[in-house]
């Protein structure tokens, strides 16, 4: 067993963060997942700092770590301007919340994400939370293997939209993963298809924090659209394709997802309907889904780690990646990765990847 120590590495997890949280801590406390993203983007038009405050504490006080996001695609594709100055000072003042912040990085200009960085540095900002640099599909895989050389623990990978998801994969697979180092925090901006993130988790050293967000979970709620942990999804809308309506599902599959509905805490009387109350509960059953989602492939993970590979960044900045580890440890579920659910017949994962994000 020593022997089998010696060779393997310790085993860091895939967390699922569900994007758009600043409105929605009702429904994600409670609902198994450990980190969120809010966007500063969003937080900077709220007008009462007491509100920011006490949506930080709800979060903390449940044990759920903040990610915070610029915000800075929103405001691109809105043509608003945001101020790195401002940013900076809004993480140094919320800063004994926020786990992780994200670098407000320029689209399509690498080299004003880069004096933002600096920029942040200068105020002091990575000394008070971990910050993470972003890397785009726009930009020539050099800026990748420049941030991995300069030893950038926390790396953003933002996929564009255009292409949909298959040449998000293609990227990701193809062009990204070879270059990838261990011992990093990898994190997938706006990756909503289970499909990708599985393959993009298993095939990343596993001495790697590898998270991804995304805001699919909440807008399928809003059109009648559940997500099973598989990835599968199904309609409770009469405008659906019919292999997707739930009613044209079989008795075993109903019956499973009855299942999972019990085990949410949650019957079909909640979810069914346009009625506007039953959004919510559409959107825990979503965000549960995806919590089991992410407790199956670290399963699968831990079960499978890596060999053991060297720290390339054995410096100051291992001790302040270990404490995040620490933080995520207790996401790791105790059951095996025989998960019944992944096992059925009756529901499996659909072929057509989600391409929204």
């Amino acid at each position: 067993m020593s022997a089998v120590t010696n060779v393997l590495i310790r085993f860091r997890p895939y967390l699922w963060v569900p994007a758009g949280a600043e409105n929605m801590a009702d429904i994600l406390i409670g609902s198994g997942v450990k980190m969120v993203l809010v966007s500063y983007g969003m937080l900077r038009a709220w007008k009462k700092e007491e509100a920011i405050e006490a949506l930080f504490k709800s979060y903390r006080d449940a044990g759920i770590m903040l990610f915070m996001d610029s915000g800075a695609w929103s405001a691109y594709s809105r043509g608003i301007q945001l101020s790195v100055e401002t940013y900076g000072q809004f993480l140094l003042k919320w800063s004994e919340y926020i786990s992780v912040a994200c670098n407000l990085d320029a689209i399509r200009e690498p080299e004003k994400t880069r004096r933002n960085m600096e920029i942040l540095e200068d105020m002091g900002v990575d000394q008070k939370v971990k910050l993470m640099t972003v890397f785009h599909q726009s930009e020539e895989l050099g800026v990748l293997t420049e941030l991995l050389d300069e030893g950038r623990r926390y790396i953003g990978i933002s996929p564009e939209e255009y292409g949909g998801a298959q040449a998000q994969r293609s990227w990701l697979m193809y062009e990204v993963i070879p270059f990838l180092q261990p011992h990093r925090h990898y994190h997938l901006f706006g990756v909503g298809s289970t499909k990708i993130v599985r393959e993009f988790v298993q095939a990343t050293d596993t001495s790697c924090l590898i998270t991804a967000d995304s805001r699919s979970w909440a807008k399928h709620a809003e059109v009648g659209v559940v997500i099973l942990p598989t990835g599968e999804r199904i309609s409770l809308s009469e405008q659906c394709t019919p292999h997707d309506h739930y009613s044209c599902l079989s008795a075993l599959e109903q019956v499973t997802i009855g299942r999972l509905l019990h085990e949410y805490g949650l019957r079909w009387e909640n979810i069914l309907g346009s009625e506007s109350e039953k959004v919510d509960p559409r959107k825990r059953f979503n965000a549960m889904s995806l919590v089991r989602f992410q407790h199956h492939l670290n399963s699968l993970r831990r079960e499978n780690p890596s060999p053991r590979r060297p720290d390339p960044l054995d410096d100051a900045s291992s001790e302040k990646f270990d404490s995040l580890e620490d933080q995520t440890q207790d996401t790791l579920p105790n059951d095996s990765a025989e998960d019944p659910f992944f096992e059925s017949d009756a529901i499996s994962d659909s072929d057509e990847p989600n391409p929204e994000q």
